[in-house]
């Protein structure tokens, strides 16, 4: 009953990370000296971040907050930590809840979006497909118009490795939540 280190009955977020600590950023955790993360009390979105020395920022999922919180938090990322820009946004899966904020981050700052290969088609055309929980599920509005889709820019085969900022990532295929899902290991 504990085998994620925290009680699954009495889940809570802050139980689950005792190694995060707040940093500047209202909501921004820091988990080690290049890994951050969103999280608060009751406030649970999916974003993770690397953020190199060089400023530039490597992103582990990117939704279920608002695209104003989300702009206000890039602007002190940027004053306060030496964010310079967002490259890239891999979700680590199918689910529209881990990538709602992917058209606003790249038309906004220019992020390019990579997955694996097995969510390519699920993603760019959810309405092919008969699965639980596609981006346009959500409702989520981009320019007065809803999200149906979201296309990538780069798709990794299983056990591919890229570098990036010094930091070599591979990806993985990982079924579980569902079968279009990916690891990103790094160093």
């Amino acid at each position: 009953h504990c085998v994620r280190g925290y009680d699954v009955n009495t889940f809570a977020g802050s139980r689950q990370d005792p190694m995060a600590r707040p940093t500047s950023v209202p909501h921004l955790w820091q988990i080690s000296p290049h890994l951050y993360k969103f999280r608060g009390p009751g406030f649970f979105p999916n974003f993770c971040m690397v953020l190199a020395d060089s400023g530039r920022a490597l992103l582990v999922d990117c939704g279920l907050f608002q695209e104003k919180f989300l702009d206000e938090s890039i602007e002190l990322m940027k004053s306060r930590l030496g964010l310079k820009s967002i490259d890239v946004m891999i979700p680590t899966h199918m689910h529209g809840d881990h990538f709602l904020q992917g058209p606003h981050i790249r038309k906004t700052y220019g992020t390019k979006h990579w997955a694996i290969d097995k969510m390519g088609p699920v993603c760019e055309h959810p309405e092919w497909f008969d699965y639980c929980a596609p981006i346009q599920a959500y409702g989520q509005m981009f320019e007065g118009k809803p999200i149906e889709s979201v296309k990538f820019d780069r798709l990794f085969k299983h056990g591919e490795s890229f570098e990036w900022e010094g930091f070599k990532f591979t990806i993985d295929w990982m079924p579980g939540q569902t079968e279009f899902a990916l690891a990103v290991q790094g160093m």
